[in-house]
């Protein structure tokens, strides 16, 4: 990777996930800081430290650092969220504002959700006077107000209006998704200033492990016929319950399907209690390395996507897709049928789309799926050629540019 012909700046990066913390925002983060440390950019990353239940790989602290330098917020744990997020907000300021100042830095990025991370880049970029960027991943303070209760609701719908004032005020505003690009021109008052950059994959990745040996996990996960394989958080948004029913319904019909969920997250007690009541179904192997989860996926033969119908995840683009179409994964996505990433998957042919929160149409599908060997062969090969458009690489150099114009 070159370094860019602009020179060298000076960035600070705040997010409260990185790794090892999984899931949420850490990929994005990890990739986007790692990729522009690499073409020779100054990276200072503020993140916090990983709290006990959410979910955490054991990567070393020396990788995870490479070529960037990472400052650590410490919150109390088990407080109440509101106050939980008060705290983590102040911190993260205090210590942004603190990096800037000592290291001199020429622009401040903040992702977002959650709202701390956003408030705090912001705040400590004003006062400084630093030009301010924010990387937007989904319509979080939509699933906010949808998720919460009685004062926490109310507390989420002025953090909304609060962010469209904070939205207008930035230099930039990046989204994920054109779908969320449009909103958020929308709710900024005009599309100037706000960008599409997509997640993204490391096309490296997947030939390396693929390389290591097929059938290792497989062998260690006692798995025989065609694996389906779901990897991510598990949240209410991601809808992971259909998963584990339609699980259920899979096997009730005698098909040859091993389904594995990769990942932690605030559901995995519930949905292991609701597999063993269905007699397990479903393997559950909680979080694992980036790494491992590319051998997973270069081992498996389907990919599982699932979402909640609901305007927030209409714009969604999970992470989780670009994994899987870098392994040559055919696709099985159970999301609102006019989300955006369902219509990537029918218009580049990656997989099959039914109704989202429809256990049985999931089961159905994954059956096909399972059944039709020639178009899980048929898909895998336009998957690869598809998840090169979305090279880190390339989406960084684009970041980096606009950077460069910011400042």
């Amino acid at each position: 990777m070159e370094e860019p012909s602009q020179g060298r700046l000076k960035l600070c990066l705040v997010s409260r996930y990185f790794p090892p913390m999984m899931g949420s925002g850490a990929p994005r983060i990890e990739d986007l800081s790692e990729n522009l440390a690499r073409m020779k950019q100054e990276i200072h990353v503020v993140t916090t430290v990983p709290p006990r239940a959410f979910p955490k790989t054991n990567e070393r602290k020396e990788f995870l650092e490479k070529n960037r330098k990472v400052y650590r917020v410490r919150i109390p744990e088990g407080l109440p969220n509101i106050i939980y997020a008060i705290l983590s907000t102040l911190g993260l300021f205090l210590k942004t504002l603190t990096v800037i100042l000592m290291k001199k830095v020429d622009l401040v990025l903040a992702t977002v959700p959650n709202e701390d991370s956003g408030l705090a880049g912001w705040l400590a970029a004003k006062i400084t006077g630093r030009p301010f960027i924010f990387d937007v991943r989904d319509d979080w303070e939509i699933i906010l107000i949808d998720e919460s209760h009685g004062l926490e609701r109310v507390l989420a719908k002025i953090v909304y209006y609060m962010f469209n004032a904070l939205y207008r005020s930035a230099e930039r505003v990046v989204c994920t998704s054109e779908t969320l690009r449009r909103r958020i021109s929308l709710r900024r008052g005009s599309s100037k200033g706000v960008y599409k950059i997509t997640n993204g994959t490391k096309l490296e990745t997947l030939p390396i492990e693929t390389r290591e040996g097929k059938g290792v996990l497989r062998r260690e996960y006692g798995v025989q016929g065609v694996l389906a394989v779901f990897t991510g958080t598990l949240s209410s948004h991601q809808a992971p319950k259909n998963i584990v029913i339609g699980a259920k319904e899979l096997r009730s019909r005698g098909v040859d399907t091993s389904i594995i969920i990769a990942g932690g997250g605030p559901l995995l007690n519930e949905l292991r209690e609701l597999s063993v009541n269905l007699g397990e179904p479903v393997r559950f192997i909680g979080s694992i390395s980036r790494r491992r989860v590319a051998k997973l996926i270069a081992e498996s033969d389907i990919g599982i996507i699932t979402l909640r119908d609901s305007i927030a995840c209409r714009s969604m683009i999970p992470i989780k897709f670009f994994d899987y179409i870098t392994g040559s994964l055919p696709v099985v996505a159970s999301v609102p049928i006019d989300s955006e990433i369902a219509q990537i998957i029918r218009d580049e042919q990656l997989g099959i789309v039914v109704k989202p929160e429809d256990p049985i149409m999931l089961a159905d599908a994954i059956e096909e799926m399972t059944e039709n060997k020639s178009l899980r062969r048929k898909i895998s090969k336009k998957a690869r050629k598809t998840a090169e458009r979305y090279d880190w690489k390339r989406l960084s150099r684009d970041y980096l540019d606009l950077m460069f114009k910011v400042t």
